[in-house]
Formats: structure tokens, sequence, C-alpha cells
């Protein structure tokens, strides 16, 4: 059975990691060099938070339908936090909700929603309420 330690070096905008394979029963052992770029792990801890995150669909907002949903898709907004940043000013609430053909309370609601799913234990049901 293989054991592997890892030690990391940042150098510069990469990152070289070596790894030390050694064998349990006195077999071979081995360095190896791996260059991880910054990119490539900045993409490793983006994917780390989208397997940890809690969904954030924009489905469980109470007035998006599908067609909404595909229509803020093609804007580049996908989740919670995406909408939260698109729509952070009233003028940029306005822009979407004229792109999307809807009423801008509408849009309100929308985000006053999102916001409360920030609240642990808030559910979709109990945001809609409370706006």
């Amino acid at each position: 059975m293989d054991t592997k330690k890892n030690d990391s070096k940042f150098i510069g905008r990469k990152i070289v990691r070596k790894l030390k394979d050694t064998a349990e029963k006195g077999g071979e052992s081995g360095t190896t060099k791996v260059v991880v770029t910054k990119e490539e792990r900045l993409q490793d801890v983006l994917e780390k938070r989208k397997s940890n995150k809690v969904s954030t669909s924009l489905l469980g907002i109470v007035g998006i339908s599908v067609r909404l949903n595909a229509k803020l898709a093609a804007r580049r907004i996908y989740d919670v936090p995406s909408l939260m940043a698109a729509c952070r000013k009233p003028s940029q609430r306005t822009a979407l909700a004229s792109y999307l053909q809807v009423d801008v309370k509408l849009v309100n609601s929308w985000v006053k929603q999102a916001d409360l799913w920030r609240v642990q234990s808030m559910t979709p049901d109990m945001a809609y309420l409370l706006v």
C-alpha cells in the first residue's frame, strides 16, 4: 500500500507540489514534481465550494417560473448570489425587469426573498410570507 506526502511551495504564479511515494514493504521510493498553476488551484477551490453549497436554485423563489429562469440564465443569473449581484442597485433591477418584461415590484420581491434565504433556517415559503 502506498502512502503519499504532499509538500507544497509557492513560486511566483505557480505552486509546486512534491509527492513522495513509498512502498510499505521496502519497495521503491521516488519523488515526483507536479506543477499546479494558480488558475488550476482556483478551479479546485471553486469546485469544492460548489459541492459543499446548499442548493440556491432560483426556482424556489415564488414568482420565478421555468421560463423566467431560462431568461435569467441567458443573463448569466443562475443562483441566489448571482441574482443578488445583478440586482444591487434599483437601476439594475429596473433594467432586469424590462428585459424579462415583468413589473419591477416582482424583481424587488425576488431580491428580498433571496436576501432572506441567508438566514439559517429560512424556507422559501417563509421568505415569501415575510416579503
